[in-house]
């Protein structure tokens, strides 16, 4: 839980594919708020397109595009989850919406996950710089990753001006336990932690028939204030012991 995703779509895969939330690009977010961390409540459907990418996305994709689409219902509705699993595993997760007959609307999602992630893995053991020659069972003990966000959004709907407009923000955060090195298991940290944090105010608006039938008009903007943190005071060298 909270490990980095890697996206293979039309034979290519990194900088090539572009996810894309509601059509806006979400490279800018914070990885607090990224494809492998948001709840599947949080989608309405997903839409995948190998190759060639929609004009409107104007992303660079020569290998695809990834867009998941919200949910944009303007009903009355609650949804509200809770799941426990392995490894104190905790997933929650609230979404709720309301629209009044006057057309004032707004809507919730906030989640929240957290994982110990101290499931066994197999390793060799590193002693005042040796290895051993066998692999060995440990279990991870400094792995812990937990995840809160909220999605708020604020506006009207079905006006004479606007058939949506809404503004909003996303506000993001997880702290990660680090572990072990990236390319090398072996080599194990025992207090180095990562923490991220997002803000990210934004505005949608959406009209049919503006000012000509047939002419539609959408407005998607948003801003991101990230910050990322890495701390490695340690003043001991670990290993799976």
């Amino acid at each position: 839980v909270g490990g980095d995703m890697n996206i293979t779509l039309n034979g290519f895969t990194g900088r090539n594919i572009k996810i894309f939330m509601d059509g806006v690009p979400m490279q800018g977010n914070s990885s607090s708020f990224q494809l492998n961390n948001i709840p599947v409540s949080l989608a309405e459907r997903i839409e995948v397109y190998k190759g060639v990418v929609p004009v409107e996305f104007g992303g660079d994709a020569i290998g695809g595009a990834i867009n998941i689409v919200t949910n944009r219902t303007t009903n009355t509705f609650l949804d509200a989850s809770y799941s426990y699993g392995s490894f104190n595993t905790h997933r929650s997760n609230v979404i709720l919406g309301h629209t009044p007959p006057k057309g004032f609307s707004f809507q919730l999602n906030a989640y929240q996950t957290y994982s110990d992630n101290d499931y066994k893995i197999k390793s060799r053991l590193i002693t005042n710089g040796q290895y051993s020659r066998e692999t060995y069972e440990f279990k991870r003990f400094h792995a812990a990753y937990h995840n809160e966000t909220v999605v708020a959004k604020l506006g009207v709907v079905n006006k004479s001006w606007a058939d949506r407009f809404f503004v909003g923000a996303t506000l993001s955060q997880d702290h990660q336990e680090v572990q072990n090195a990236l390319a090398n298991i072996e080599f194990v940290y025992g207090e180095v932690e990562t923490s991220r944090k997002g803000i990210q105010p934004n505005l949608e608006y959406y009209k049919r028939n503006l000012l000509l039938k047939g002419l539609t008009a959408r407005v998607s903007a948003n801003y991101n204030i990230n910050s990322n943190k890495s701390i490695d005071t340690s003043s001991y060298k670990y290993n799976w012991l």
